[in-house]
């Protein structure tokens, strides 16, 4: 606790059903908010709860006078020692300017508590996605992941189809691979 900033962090077992739905919720209207496109509610839901079936969701919240400032989505593979933030998501751009910049600094602490505590349970790799410093709003945002250290990695992610075989079969793993991502909930 700092501050009086209260930080929660749920492993898949301990995430309640009410858990998931407060933060389906909050997801869904802070998407809203920033008015970018989102799936209802209900899917989001579908998609937590089918992670936390699956072993992998982590969730953290953190208050402040009861109040929640904001909240964090992570996928983990413990095998591979390896968590992605999935999301970072809170409510405060009707917020005056005190009132955001008391929910930046509880974000802040919330990425700092998060770290400790999946350090702790055993993950050796935090993939926070993205970095960029040539579009102004991805820079403000991959400079604020620096500040908190760690090395930058740069990863491939992709198939490369070499062979004539492989060229002529591509269309076809193409669409198994989006229909198999489809049935897993991680479809795009």
């Amino acid at each position: 606790m700092k501050d009086g900033m209260v930080p929660t962090f749920n492993g898949s077992a301990d995430i309640s059903d009410g858990l998931l739905d407060f933060l389906a919720k909050e997801y869904v209207a802070f998407r809203n908010e920033k008015q970018l496109p989102c799936d209802t509610v209900a899917v989001i839901r579908r998609k937590y709860a089918n992670y936390q079936r699956r072993g992998i969701l982590y969730a953290s919240v953190i208050k402040s006078d009861g109040q929640v400032m904001a909240c964090h989505i992570y996928l983990g593979n413990k095998k591979v020692g390896n968590v992605i933030l999935q999301s970072s998501f809170s409510l405060y751009r009707s917020l005056d300017v005190k009132g955001r910049q008391a929910v930046g600094h509880a974000n802040r602490y919330l990425h700092w508590a998060d770290m400790v505590e999946l350090k702790r349970i055993g993950f050796q790799r935090l993939d926070w996605g993205g970095y960029n410093m040539v579009n102004e709003y991805f820079a403000n945002i991959s400079k604020f992941k620096k500040e908190f250290g760690g090395d930058e990695v740069e990863i491939f992610e992709g198939d490369v189809y070499r062979t004539g075989k492989a060229k002529i079969l591509k269309p076809f793993l193409l669409f198994r691979r989006k229909h198999l991502l489809s049935k897993t909930g991680f479809a795009r």
